[in-house]
């Protein structure tokens, strides 16, 4: 009887261990896979019969302009469904490489080489699903940005008329900056991809009387 007993038991353990095991290996570890991203002005015209593959994303050069919309698009899928995203934009005065691992370039005023726009836009879907694709998601570039404080890198939105005369807030300095997107499915789990851009103010296009 006690063989019985304990061989039952013994039983049991290796049924629950193989089923905690198996569960294991069920869950997803992998982030989701980028198949598109582009970011583009919003009064230009786009071709999205040619969109950037995930081969593409880190060879392209974007041009923003101060002041003007622009526009983000991409589409993800994954083995289980994708919740959420963040597009991260900072300054690369300092030429830092990303590669696939995402580095924090904080925009402070102790940090005057690296000093510049630094903002994250922050999204979720509505119906998560293991294919998704966000498409026409406006966000400004600003012309101004607090150049002190806690809101230091931060876009300024008051009217031009309106600018403190104490310095705390600045032009956006123009010039490289890098697009980070972050892609995260329902297990946590996080995919980066990255664009190089460059922001200029659009009066530079206009010609002098």
């Amino acid at each position: 009887m006690k063989k019985s007993i304990i061989f039952a038991a013994s039983f049991a353990l290796t049924a629950f261990m193989t089923s905690c095991d198996d569960s294991e290996d069920s869950v997803d570890k992998t982030g989701p896979e980028v198949t598109e991203f582009e970011i583009f002005m919003a009064d230009e015209e786009h071709d999205h019969n040619h969109r950037s593959s995930s081969e593409d994303h880190e060879h392209e050069h974007v041009e923003l302009h101060a002041g003007e919309e622009a526009i983000l698009e991409f589409s993800a899928i994954d083995d289980s469904d994708i919740v959420s995203w963040k597009l991260n934009i900072h300054p690369n005065f300092d030429g830092h490489d990303h590669g696939h691992n995402h580095r924090s370039a904080a925009s402070t005023d102790e940090d005057e080489d690296n000093f510049g726009w630094n903002e994250d836009f922050i999204g979720t879907f509505d119906n998560p699903s293991s294919s998704v694709s966000l498409e026409h998601y406006h966000f400004d570039i600003p012309e101004y940005i607090y150049k002190t404080g806690a809101m230091a890198g931060k876009a300024w939105e008051g009217d031009e008329a309106d600018l403190p005369v104490d310095g705390s807030v600045v032009e956006i300095p123009e010039g490289e900056y890098h697009a980070i997107l972050f892609v995260f499915d329902e297990f946590g789990n996080e995919t980066i991809e990255f664009k190089d851009i460059h922001i200029e103010h659009g009066d530079h296009d206009h010609e002098e009387l």
